[in-house]
């Protein structure tokens, strides 16, 4: 889901996550949804621009939302995810099998939509399931 597309998945990945296999997610926020309350885990690659002012990285519940991936999915959070293609993306470490979280962190891309970066991260997860 892209923009309002990305609260959309953010929504659904909480409030069925226990029945969804893998999500890509672009510029996305987070819905005034209890994080406690979010059930299941599932794969996970998202894009998104650190300078987005439609819907900031860290204000707009993005960053919270990555946190609580990282967490049902058991990913290390103490240790800097590896670099992979396509650059700028990052894989987590640590993650149970099979449930893997991409994060493409770009700069300067704003509220764009980054097809080409998109396509081929989300690609890239879907395809390794």
């Amino acid at each position: 889901g892209y923009s309002s597309g990305g609260w959309m998945t953010n929504t659904l990945e909480c409030t069925r996550g226990d029945k969804l296999r893998a999500t890509g997610l672009l510029s996305g926020g987070r819905a005034g949804l209890d994080l406690a309350t979010c059930k299941g885990k599932f794969a996970r690659a998202t894009v998104h621009d650190l300078a987005d002012p439609t819907n900031p990285f860290d204000k707009q519940g993005a960053k919270e939302e990555l946190d609580r991936v990282l967490k049902q999915n058991h990913c290390r959070m103490d240790v800097p995810p590896l670099m992979e293609e396509p650059a700028p993306c990052a894989r987590y470490q640590g993650c149970d099998a099979g449930f893997p979280v991409i994060a493409c962190r770009t700069e300067g891309q704003k509220h764009n939509r980054q097809d080409a970066l998109a396509k081929k991260a989300f690609w890239g997860l879907f395809a390794s399931l």
